[in-house]
């Protein structure tokens, strides 16, 4: 770029949308020049008036006065066409930066421009902000998408010694007062500015389903959404989409008329195609929201609803472990969305589902978290309170109880048994539901007396689901007493009773299921209580194992798991009580 202009004179700055046009002037260009004895004039059009107009008149009345060299910084991307022939009949060569180098040809010389690769990135953003540490660099980064001029704009912020998290979270809920072209670079508009332009490109033919479908995943933060493929769908003739609960006016457009849209809003530079999903980056999407504004907000969260539920199962806020692959695919464009955006009966269940999930992974600490956030929205007072039914608030309780029991917090009795007192009076004593807020409560309670109080309830729900026939509470109410009786010591060894309940589970749920490992994690502990010792390290070998393979190395069950073999080989008392279930 340097020598091109000490030796061209004339340099055009072409590129999209912040790719660094001004930020390469700024930072790389000038200073280098400067020390030179070389000082680049800067030339922009004016927002008002023909560009080509604007070009060739410069060329011709103000270009032959000026000191070499010369910088032209259009405001929008140009391509070898639209540079002026009188330019190129002046004697000069034009070397032009652009993203696009297959489209210019001899004798213009190409400097190719674009995002930083995230290590250009960091050292640019560590470089410039001093004490500013690589993770928060790369965190900066992955949300800025690597874009220069994005990274120019979070630079003063942060020099400011705003930190990096709030500085994201500026930039999420005031664009416009990080991104507005007054609070940096003065050589071009500021990237709200060409975000903007872009925006205002897609007029006809472009369908207006597509600016839908690019608010629908701004509404998702621009979190990755798979294309539903109708293929790809379950042959279990029991599952079916959710959206099929919305209305027909409701009902998202065929795939075929989303995939030609995005692949519409991808020419633009608006979304990315990767394999089989589409998505935006975050900066993009909060800019989208932010420029969309109110009105349009409505519309294309109906279609962010009805894009999400055409991906998950009917469900009342509980995951089966049967269709956990779809809740992994949706999860993230789950937790970006705004709960206000989501007002049917099955969109705010699935919203609960996203939280069980992360239960299901383990993720305690963030399903409480979202679960809290829920329960703030949809909070008498809010403006979408009134229509949220009693199901899903003690579907919420229920949820939330498990979350906050697991990172011990004391109000997870009195969620479950809110919940359980509703429950019992709405549905009764024998409802499905009731005996789980039931069950839910009492595994909240703090144990005491050898766990005596706590066998006698779990007897008494065991009653309810055995009467209702409810066989997966049943069996796993039975594991859990056999638990109790391990957890305090109790003299006759559950191993019989934890045989048959595994064999029952493994043939009921499969062999993989968190009930059938966790029954498999109690037998190894009566194996080695009962003596046993090799046959109890086959079990917690075989837990391990399969708690690894279903949930992950990192999961607390699996952590557990690992822990209880370590102990049992180094001769160690078991873990305390807490563990078992």
């Amino acid at each position: 770029m340097l020598s091109n202009l000490e030796h061209a004179s004339v340099v055009a700055l072409v590129g999209g949308i912040g790719v660094g046009k001004s930020s390469l002037l700024h930072q790389e260009v000038s200073a280098a020049l400067t020390a030179r004895q070389l000082w680049p004039y800067p030339w922009a059009p004016g927002p008002i008036g023909d560009l080509t107009w604007q070009l060739e008149n410069f060329v011709t009345s103000g270009l032959r006065r000026l000191p070499r060299p010369v910088v032209l910084l259009p405001t929008i991307d140009l391509g070898p066409d639209d540079i002026p022939q009188a330019l190129r009949d002046s004697g000069v060569r034009v070397v032009a930066t652009s993203r696009h180098g297959s489209l210019w040809s001899p004798p213009d010389r190409i400097v190719r421009i674009g995002v930083f690769t995230r290590s250009q990135s960091i050292e640019y953003l560590t470089h410039s902000v001093r004490g500013l540490s690589d993770r928060d660099a790369e965190q900066a980064a992955e949300y800025l998408d690597d874009i220069p001029l994005a990274l120019a704009h979070a630079i003063p912020f942060l020099r400011r010694g705003l930190s990096v998290e709030n500085f994201l979270r500026l930039s999420r809920e005031y664009p416009a007062f990080v991104f507005d072209e007054k609070t940096i670079d003065d050589y071009s508009s500021s990237l709200l500015a060409e975000y903007e332009k872009y925006l205002s490109a897609l007029a006809p033919p472009i369908s207006p389903l597509s600016l839908d479908l690019l608010g629908a995943l701004a509404v998702m933060r621009g979190k990755p959404f798979t294309v539903p493929n109708p293929s790809t769908q379950p042959q279990n003739s029991l599952w079916r989409p959710a959206v099929l609960t919305l209305p027909a006016d409701r009902q998202p457009p065929a795939p075929y008329r989303i995939r030609k849209e995005y692949r519409s809003l991808e020419r633009h530079g608006l979304v990315q195609q990767f394999e089989d999903h589409f998505e935006m980056t975050a900066l993009k999407s909060d800019l989208t929201l932010f420029l969309f504004g109110a009105d349009l907000l409505p519309r294309v969260s109906g279609i962010a609803e009805s894009m999400l539920l055409n991906r998950l199962p009917v469900n009342e806020g509980e995951v089966k472990w049967s269709d956990r692959a779809r809740w992994a695919e949706c999860l993230e464009p789950l937790l970006a969305v705004d709960p206000v955006n989501m007002v049917s009966l099955q969109s705010r269940f699935c919203l609960l589902g996203a939280a069980g999930y992360l239960l299901l992974q383990g993720r305690y600490r963030e399903a409480y978290d979202r679960l809290s956030a829920l329960r703030t929205s949809w909070r008498a007072g809010q403006p979408n309170s009134p229509g949220v039914p009693l199901q899903v608030r003690l579907r919420l309780l229920d949820l939330l109880s498990q979350a906050a029991r697991r990172i011990e917090d004391p109000r997870a009795w009195r969620y479950a048994a809110t919940a359980y007192r509703c429950r019992r009076q709405l549905q009764g004593e024998h409802h499905p539901d009731t005996i789980s807020s039931a069950l839910t409560m009492l595994l909240a309670i703090p144990c005491t007396d050898r766990g005596r109080p706590l066998l006698a309830a779990l007897t008494v729900l065991l009653e309810s689901a055995e009467a209702g026939q409810h066989d997966q509470l049943a069996h796993r109410i039975r594991s859990l007493k056999a638990a109790v009786r391990l957890a305090f010591r109790h003299t006759v060894k559950p191993v019989n009773e934890l045989l048959e309940i595994l064999g029952a589970q493994t043939g009921f749920l499969g062999a993989d299921h968190p009930d059938t490992l966790s029954t498999l994690h109690q037998l190894a502990f009566a194996y080695a209580e009962s003596g046993q010792d090799e046959l109890a390290k086959q079990r917690f070998e075989a837990a391990v194992a399969g708690r690894t393979a279903a949930l992950g190395k990192q999961h607390p069950d699996t952590l557990a798991s690992v822990e209880a073999l370590e102990a049992h080989l180094r001769g160690a008392p078991p873990p305390a009580h807490r563990q078992f279930w």
